[in-house]
């Protein structure tokens, strides 16, 4: 019986350390040329609208973007918006990026820009415990630009804190199921620059316990100071979820009635 028991904890621990990964990840050959979908930055100002839907391409996820310039020659309006893959900041590499400009006369205007990565993938009980975003670039030039995670977890946004800064110098960002951070609601049907809502509070991955994840990125919250196009830039972002508890439970009971039975046999 006592080996029954080591059995068993070893299935169920093995279970609960199986872990599903969505990764969009740039190549040398992902295309031929650049692909890339343009659009008015009012056409495409917030997170529901689907002005730029990037389709799967190739062995990667789709993925879609928002934007938002504030032309401080016409107070609100925004100049264009792209998302796009081609080689660029990271050449030789086919790269995502997400692109707005506004220009900076009468002073520095905001940018507000962002993606997500379709991850319909993982199974709608499995609870998202990790996040990376790897080689990012933020801004253009001296300007710099503040980063926050994005998660739509079912009808539900969320972003992050500010968790890091990019800039002209690639940087690695990553979120594991422990470390706490404080998460604002997110309005999918407003202006990207004014849909950060009030806090939910500060905690961990683990706790949060978010389901049918359907997509996650970054936001990217920048101030130009140069009239040149600003763009949000990565190599590979990976999305990693695990079984809920109750699933994992009960495939481990699944597990020992399986050893009981066995071991019921002459």
């Amino acid at each position: 019986m006592k080996k029954l028991w080591i059995s068993m904890v070893v299935v169920a621990m093995a279970l609960a350390s199986r872990a599903a990964v969505v990764t969009w990840a740039a190549t040398e050959t992902l295309v031929a040329a650049t692909v890339r979908i343009t659009a008015n930055g009012d056409e495409d100002e917030a997170w529901n609208t689907s002005d730029t839907l990037m389709s799967a391409y190739g062995s990667n996820p789709g993925y879609k973007g928002a934007f938002w310039s504030h032309d401080s020659n016409a107070a609100g309006e925004a100049d264009i918006g792209m998302l796009a893959l081609q080689n660029a900041g990271l050449t030789p590499l086919d790269s995502l990026r997400v692109v707005t400009r506004s220009t900076t006369t009468g002073g520095p205007a905001a940018i507000q820009t962002m993606f997500g990565i379709d991850t319909t993938a993982l199974a709608d009980t499995d609870t998202l415990s990790a996040l990376s975003a790897q080689r990012v670039l933020g801004g253009t030039g001296a300007d710099t630009g503040d980063v926050r995670w994005f998660v739509e977890a079912g009808s539900s946004l969320y972003v992050s804190e500010v968790m890091g800064t990019a800039g002209a110098t690639e940087s690695n960002f990553s979120l594991d199921s422990t470390t706490a951070l404080e998460w604002f609601s997110f309005d999918g049907t407003a202006n990207i620059s004014t849909a950060i809502g009030s806090s939910i509070g500060t905690d961990t991955l683990a706790n949060l316990g978010w389901s049918n994840i359907n997509a996650a990125g970054l936001y990217f919250d920048m101030v130009n100071t140069v009239d040149a196009n600003h763009t949000g830039e990565l190599a590979t972002f990976s999305t990693t979820a695990v079984p809920e508890p109750a699933t994992v439970g009960m495939l481990g009971l699944g597990a020992l009635i399986t050893l009981l039975i066995r071991r019921m046999r002459p």
